[in-house]
């Protein structure tokens, strides 16, 4: 078992500045400069720490106080005159070699490489009070470039939305009155009114218990295996034998939801029907159902005073929304976890070093997980939960274990996993408000530069620190241990070594896919730039292009096998939205000549048109029972 809470001193040894160790003094470790190196206005260099396996979780973490610094220091440094005080420079540098090797002064070119011929000088000048940085992919056809070019094909469209943050995705929610969205999964009449568990077997108790730990339990880490197994399992099971159950009682209803999500992701890994079948099945009448329904039937009977159990109840509810296509269901479930979330906390002092204490961490971060994903692919406000941010400690999972969990979670790497994705969130959260201030009275080009270039340096370094287990060579992404994710058909393995291997490449691929996907954001403002402010193009911008273009090829996540185990992926509605974000990157590359030979130059046709078509597939193979896939379909179809 790993620690967070291990004495750090080796490590500040270790990372020390090159000043400083020169001087035999210790160092604070400012990012990008050292306290040291600010004042005597040198060059600060940091010396490379090579990870083994004695590293813990918190050297993951580490980038997280920095991020958080060096955006400060960001922010500070550019408020003045609307934000910014960037000197003059010219002359033309050559490009960097490497994404963390950024030369110390960019350098704008005398002249545009192109122009491009949808803007002129006098709407370039316009365009600078037009933007607000937004990572929502909604948000990409607001751009001026884009909303010109597609203006005459969206005349002529019907039923499209353009609205933004939560406006759009109510219009979403709103906009389709088809039949295969209904707007209940029940009528009153289906409910069973006899107890939920008399109809069960024990060896299908067992059996949708242990596969729901096996899968959405190392997505969502929620509860703990061995207190469901031997307390809230045999209290809700209790509850039949004694004829003593009430209405509302939590182990119970948690029990419920285990077996509803364990049976469900049963059928996403072992089903061998056609996707559209199975999609179309889980919109109307999916797997676990019967549990679900006698959740919801007692649900509010308990929500007048939160609990670490409320939470729990209201987080899975939301995850098997999320699995169902219940966008709007999921994000209000989601909400409400959240705020159950919140006044738990508030409402009194907790001993984060408990038990109890260590599963509301879980709880809090899988919260903020959620809110940030919201945010940033959706554009949806945060709760108030994010106020507690800074206060509540990472989870440090120091509660027992059975050998099965510590097994699976020793194979698994489960816990740098969650280390790991944690920071690459904090990071890309840093990154939005970074850039989200910087545009907030104009899209001041050199602005966007600098903020790209720092937080592109930091990304760089997350992938640098990761444990060697989950460390990746970009050439052989879709590999994992020599073998090729997804590589062999697991309905031919038995069902536990079907489900362990599925969990073990979708965490692989999730978090390598989460990698490139940041980098994608991160870089993307420089497509903004590229198309609007043509003139202002450095070579660095030019490179950074080209690395946010590369970076939306042979995602490891697009070999997930289609229409059988690809349903299982956390919240698969965000995917949708985020190839519709590259198929419009990739549309403004043909639109745009500078774009075009930037595209030309540094990318491979082949690997551009076999990713575009998976995802362009994806998208129609989702629309028949995804609101936001149908939505982004009409989209595509501009295209």
């Amino acid at each position: 078992m790993y620690s967070l809470r291990q004495n750090h001193r080796g490590i500040l040894a270790t990372q020390a500045c090159e000043a400083c160790r020169a001087r035999k003094r210790k160092c604070d470790e400012q990012r990008p400069k050292c306290a040291l190196c600010r004042r005597l206005k040198i060059d600060c260099h940091y010396k490379d720490r090579t990870l083994n396996k004695a590293d813990t979780l918190s050297d993951i973490l580490t980038v997280l106080q920095q991020v958080s610094d060096g955006v400060n220091e960001i922010l500070s440094a550019n408020t003045v005159a609307h934000g910014y005080t960037f000197q003059e420079q010219s002359g033309v540098r050559p490009s960097t070699s490497s994404i963390g090797q950024p030369s110390e002064v960019p350098c704008v070119l005398s002249a545009p490489l192109y122009k491009n011929e949808l803007h002129t000088d006098h709407a370039d000048a316009e365009l600078a009070v037009a933007y607000r940085h937004s990572t929502a992919t909604h948000q990409l056809l607001k751009w001026p470039f884009v909303w010109q070019s597609l203006q005459s094909r969206l005349n002529q469209s019907q039923n499209i939305v353009f609205d933004s943050g939560i406006d759009w995705f109510l219009s979403i929610h709103h906009s389709s009155s088809d039949n295969q969205f209904p707007s209940r999964l029940c009528s009153p009449a289906d409910i069973n009114v006899s107890h939920p568990l008399v109809d069960i077997t024990y060896s299908n108790t067992m059996r949708y218990a242990k596969t729901y730990f096996d899968t959405f339990n190392y997505m969502h880490p929620l509860l703990d295996r061995t207190i469901f197994f031997q307390e809230t399992l045999p209290t809700a099971m209790g509850t039949v034998l004694t004829a003593t159950h009430r209405i509302g009682d939590e182990s119970l209803l948690i029990t419920l939801l285990v077996l509803a999500l364990g049976e469900l992701a049963l059928s996403l890994i072992m089903n061998d029907r056609e996707s559209t079948e199975h999609d179309r099945h889980l919109s109307q009448s999916p797997p676990g159902l019967k549990y679900f329904n006698e959740v919801r039937k007692r649900l509010g009977f308990l929500q007048f005073s939160p609990s670490l159990a409320i939470v729990h109840i209201e987080a899975m509810t939301s995850l098997y929304y999320a699995a169902c296509f219940r966008h709007m269901d999921s994000w209000r479930m989601s909400v409400k976890a959240s705020e159950s979330c919140y006044l738990l906390i508030k409402s009194r002092q907790h001993d984060w070093e408990s038990g109890e204490g260590d599963l509301l961490k879980r709880a809090f971060w899988h919260c903020v997980a959620m809110e940030v994903g919201n945010h940033l692919e959706l554009n949806l406000p945060y709760s108030s939960l994010m106020d507690l941010e800074q206060i509540v400690p990472l989870p440090t999972f120091s509660g027992s274990f059975c050998y099965l969990s510590q097994q699976l979670d020793h194979v698994s790497n489960f816990e740098h996993h969650y280390a790991a994705l944690i920071a690459l969130r904090r990071i890309c959260r840093a990154f939005h408000e970074a850039m989200n201030h910087e545009t907030s009275h104009s899209a001041n080009p050199k602005a966007i530069s600098s903020v790209v270039q720092y937080h592109a340096n930091q990304l760089e370094r997350w992938k640098s620190i990761l444990p060697p287990a989950l460390q990746w060579d970009d050439a052989r992404s879709a590999l994992v241990d020599g073998e090729l994710l997804f590589g062999s058909d697991i309905s031919d393995k038995s069902e536990e070594a079907a489900r362990r291997k599925y969990v073990r490449d979708v965490q692989t691929a999730l978090l390598r896919t989460r990698y490139y996907y940041a980098q994608y954001m991160i870089y993307r403002p420089l497509i903004y730039k590229v198309l609007h402010f043509p003139k202002s193009i450095t070579t660095d911008d030019v490179y950074g292009v080209s690395c946010c273009l590369k970076s939306c090829l042979n995602w490891p996540l697009l070999i997930v096998p289609p229409g059988k185990q690809k349903l299982l992926l956390p919240y698969l509605f965000y995917w949708s939205q985020n190839f519709l974000g590259i198929l419009l990157v990739f549309y403004c590359t043909q639109m745009s000549p500078l774009l075009g030979s930037i595209r030309k130059e540094f990318l491979d046709e082949g690997d551009i048109q076999r990713s575009l078509d998976i995802m362009a597939a994806s998208i129609q193979e989702m629309k028949k029972t995804d609101q936001m896939a149908s939505w982004s379909s009409l989209v595509v179809n501009l295209l």
